[in-house]
């Protein structure tokens, strides 16, 4: 893949993040069930989100000037969208998908897309 698809791929994924919160803190995401253990668990996940999306700004950013510093970074945030996706899906699999079909589709959409983006960023075949 061209190095330039991956740094478009890495700023349209940190754009992804970044509104997820922007909804989130906007009210349009609700727990499933109206209890308040799932709100706290989302709230852990503010920081980490803010600086892998950080990251992945970083990265393409350096990717695309041809900087040797994008690889790295795209390395770094590779580890970070895997252990989302994985921790994610764990998460979704320990409360038993307890959650409407559109969601459910939406969060498998959005860990498959976190771990296909961190596999690439992994194999760097970029």
């Amino acid at each position: 893949m061209h190095t330039r698809a991956v740094a478009y791929l890495e700023l349209a994924t940190a754009a992804g993040i970044l509104g997820f919160w922007v909804l989130f803190f906007a009210g349009a995401m609700s727990s499933p069930d109206g209890s308040s253990w799932f709100l706290a668990h989302e709230h852990a996940f503010v920081a980490p989100d803010i600086v892998l999306a950080g990251v992945l700004l970083g990265a393409a950013i350096q990717l695309l000037r041809e900087k040797p510093s994008g690889r790295t970074l795209s390395l770094l945030a590779a580890g970070a969208l895997v252990f989302l996706a994985l921790y994610d899906f764990g998460f979704e699999v320990s409360i038993g998908f307890d959650r409407t079909p559109s969601d459910r589709l939406t969060t498998t959409i959005m860990d498959l897309w976190l771990l296909g983006l961190g596999g690439l960023l992994a194999l760097r075949r970029y």
